[in-house]
């Protein structure tokens, strides 16, 4: 019997996985690297992680201030204060205050053409209940249909 071939395209990818998240990992806010083009060392995937988060929350913090900005009628979907539950405390899980997806509503403006204005401005964008269960939006008092 044989096993089969390796995956030339899977080791390929897992060769070129730590230039990868090396780059990531020396990104600053900005566009700007730390300069350390070198074998990186130390917690690489922790230093990515955390150059992603920075990015991720830079952009959110963007779109949240436009939104909020924008019109009394707008409605940014937020957690309440003190974060939102996360998995089970003791399978690690805790409170988080923001994921980077953002949700709004408006009180007349139908979500299709919020999406259908973003699309047309090269935004990426959809409307639906992304992620969330109705209850949620009952709790809220904003009717998601």
């Amino acid at each position: 019997w044989e096993r089969g071939t390796a995956s030339h395209e899977a080791c390929a990818g897992a060769a070129a996985l730590g230039d990868y998240l090396a780059s990531i990992a020396r990104w600053r806010p900005g566009g700007d690297d730390d300069g350390d083009y070198g074998g990186g060392g130390g917690d690489i995937l922790g230093r990515a992680r955390e150059a992603v988060r920075r990015a991720e929350d830079e952009l959110t913090a963007a779109l949240l201030g436009r939104l909020r900005g924008s019109s009394p009628l707008v409605r940014v979907v937020e957690a309440p204060p003190g974060g939102m539950r996360v998995g089970r405390e003791d399978a690690g899980g805790g409170r988080i205050r923001r994921v980077p997806v953002v949700c709004f509503v408006h009180p007349s403006v139908p979500s299709g053409r919020i999406v259908e204005h973003c699309r047309e401005s090269g935004l990426a964008c959809r409307s639906s209940r992304f992620l969330s269960a109705d209850e949620m939006w009952e709790d809220l008092g904003i009717d998601a249909r």
